[in-house]
């Protein structure tokens, strides 16, 4: 988390700072949806930043580029990883929960979902026509 933040704090440069208030557990839930919609809006992130480079030039400034080239891969098997776990998050943070139904949960996507030699599924495709992530293909 501090090496995101004091990333972006550097890309907006002087004068734009803030501080990093505090860090809360629960709201790692909202990953998912954050991590999705920035996947859904890589190509105009990218299209913006591209047309961002050109002004600069065209104004004899030094182009930045996109902060994060090549990091799609990462986040869409980031994402593919984590989307069985989001169901196990919210079970566990549910006011009828209890510990036997959590840990049935975690091990239920352990042993189905999270095999570490079987492929992941991509977390956009159908259960009807699943698209998998062999472990041979995972990044680094």
């Amino acid at each position: 988390m501090g090496i995101l933040f004091s990333s972006l704090m550097t890309m907006l440069g002087q004068g734009n700072g803030a501080k990093l208030i505090g860090y809360k557990p629960h709201r790692f839930m909202g990953m998912a949806a954050t991590m999705q919609r920035i996947l859904d809006k890589w190509p105009a992130l990218e299209a913006w930043y591209q047309e961002r480079d050109a002004n600069l030039v065209r104004e004899g400034k030094v182009p930045t580029g996109f902060p994060s080239p090549g990091w799609y891969q990462h986040f869409e098997q980031l994402l593919s990883i984590l989307t069985p776990i989001f169901p196990v998050n919210k079970r566990a943070q549910a006011e009828d929960a209890n510990q036997v139904q959590e840990l049935l949960s975690l091990y239920t996507v352990r042993m189905t979902a999270l095999v570490l030699d079987q492929p992941i599924r991509r977390y956009d495709t159908k259960p009807k026509t699943p698209v998998f992530i062999q472990p041979y293909q995972l990044t680094s």
